[in-house]
């Protein structure tokens, strides 16, 4: 039911392969951080400017996108990614995660946020977490499923809530809470 409502706002978008919309969403994320990288090697306390900046270069190109709060999704530490989504030539609908600046969560910044453990570690308790933190550390994104974002979110809350996550990319997507 949700491909449905997600094909029936982008009618007319065209399809994409993902080799051609991960170089677009590369290089912006490239271009983003490298002057900020002069300044900050962590791009710490700037998930809000690079997220604004990135969701705005890719509007202008008319991908889809959302700027995403885990603050407002779950009343936990603030910290803003975007959520871009595109259809692939087989009709599936793909998400990518970008936050270049998740690197600033590495485990030497714990002075910054009130956790138990550093989210980077949390993510690495899972050979999907792994993946997921290696791409986010190495790209700024991950191509991401709904278990992936749980995973995400769920880095910056202590270990007893993560399992209390209940939100879907599609409920993010389509500005929905359960």
């Amino acid at each position: 039911m949700d491909s449905f409502y997600y094909n029936l706002l982008n009618i007319g978008k065209q399809k994409q392969e993902y080799s051609d919309y991960i170089k677009v969403i590369d290089r912006i994320v490239k271009e983003e951080t490298k002057e900020l990288k002069q300044y900050s090697d962590n791009l710490e306390c700037l998930c809000k400017v690079v997220s604004n900046n990135i969701n705005l270069r890719l509007k202008e190109l008319n991908y889809d996108t959302k700027i995403v709060n885990t603050k407002e999704l779950y009343g936990i530490y603030e910290h803003e990614f975007v959520l871009s989504s595109y259809v692939d030539n087989q009709n599936n609908i793909n998400y990518i995660l970008i936050d270049p600046t998740y690197i600033q969560f590495k485990n030497n910044n714990l002075t910054l946020i009130n956790l138990e453990e550093y989210p980077t570690e949390v993510l690495k308790k899972t050979p999907q977490g792994i993946n997921l933190l290696n791409n986010l550390l190495c790209l700024g994104y991950a191509q991401i499923s709904d278990d992936d974002l749980k995973r995400y979110i769920g880095s910056f809350m202590n270990e007893e809530n993560i399992k209390n996550i209940d939100v879907t990319i599609s409920d993010i997507v389509l500005e929905r809470r359960k």
